[in-house]
């Protein structure tokens, strides 16, 4: 009985301390940060068509591409989205292979396209940034059902703040199926 005793005397948090469930006395309860309705400062997507066109991709060219060197590999790839005429997405690179892998993804911050070219930049995550430039085309997929109806080529550029160093190199991202 003395044991059972002591385990929940342990786990009853006391005020203040890590995994308590009040603040301690003096201390104001955190609670939740504000965050102003609609887009969020600074998360807006820059837009710029070339050659009078409406929209940087085809209609149906949005979506979840893989990269084509790798396409089983789980959780790299580029998201683009359009809704409305905004486009919005994100990169999500991996900085290290196996279980010691290390996924960041970066939010589209400026998109160009039109006319089958295509070119994106990422904002900074630990002073690292992307961009690509290249163009879509239609790939070997014979219908949206099927992964590789569109293909982006070209170069990708990893740039580092830090040391102002770039790493580039060239790649192709293959669109998923489309369901």
């Amino acid at each position: 009985m003395k044991n059972t005793a002591l385990w929940i005397a342990m786990l009853i948090p006391v005020a203040g301390q890590p995994g308590s469930a009040q603040p301690a006395p003096g201390q104001s309860d955190p609670g939740l940060q504000h965050r102003p309705s609609g887009d969020p400062e600074g998360q807006h997507v820059t837009v710029v068509h070339e050659a009078g066109d409406k929209t940087v991709l085809p209609s149906d060219a949005y979506g979840l591409y893989r990269f084509s060197d790798h396409p089983n590999a789980f959780g790299e790839g580029l998201q683009i989205n359009e809704q409305f005429g905004d486009v919005s997405g994100y990169l999500t690179i991996t900085d290290g292979k196996g279980s010691h892998a290390k996924f960041s993804s970066y939010f589209l911050s400026q998109v160009t396209g039109g006319n089958s070219h295509f070119a994106f930049t990422t904002r900074a995550v630990h002073g690292v940034s992307y961009s690509f430039d290249g163009h879509v085309q239609r790939g070997p997929g014979m219908a949206p059902a099927q992964d590789g109806y569109y293909v982006l080529n070209g170069t990708l550029i990893a740039h580092d703040q830090a040391g102002n160093a770039t790493q580039t190199r060239t790649v192709t991202f293959s669109l998923t199926a489309q369901h």
